[in-house]
């Protein structure tokens, strides 16, 4: 998973880009992507101000749980230092 993060003005605005390399079926690369945005909107209250991200899967995230991905967009958020303390 990778995190690409700029600074703009006004709300926050994410991304989450599941390309067809990740999986030919469609139906998965939805799944990955309802998963990702469920955990931003966890996150979602303690996010900077201002960001404008977007998150890209690799191909490996296919044989993750909803857990590991989540674990994973937090650690990616944490690193970023996106997060309010």
């Amino acid at each position: 998973m990778t995190l690409r993060l700029r600074t703009g003005q006004g709300e926050s605005r994410f991304a989450v880009v599941v390309s067809s390399a990740v999986s030919r079926n469609a139906t998965s690369r939805n799944y990955l992507r309802r998963v990702l945005y469920g955990a931003l909107r966890f996150h979602w209250p303690k996010l900077k101000k201002g960001l404008n991200g977007a998150i890209f899967l690799k191909k490996h995230a296919v044989n993750l749980r909803p857990n590991e991905l989540k674990e994973e967009l937090k650690d990616l958020l944490n690193v970023s230092r996106s997060l309010t303390p």
